[in-house]
């Protein structure tokens, strides 16, 4: 699929986890937006996480803590 279908329509952790994305880039707000759709999923696939542009708040590091485990 495309990357801006992927955005729009909020599947991007689903699609992640059926792909086995090992690391990924991302602006805070967009990953809280991601994490905050599709709350409790897990990716332990992912081992690196570069998030930069924005404030990283500690509610989103325990979000992102939960659903990247081995990041």
């Amino acid at each position: 699929p495309k990357a801006l279908d992927l955005i729009i329509h909020h599947d991007i952790l689903g699609w992640m986890k059926d792909h086995g994305i090992t690391s990924f880039h991302s602006v805070p707000s967009l990953m809280r937006h991601w994490l905050n759709q599709d709350d409790g999923i897990v990716l332990p696939s992912v081992k690196h996480i570069f998030s930069a542009g924005e404030p990283l708040t500690g509610d989103l590091c325990r979000q992102i803590r939960h659903a990247f485990p081995n990041a």
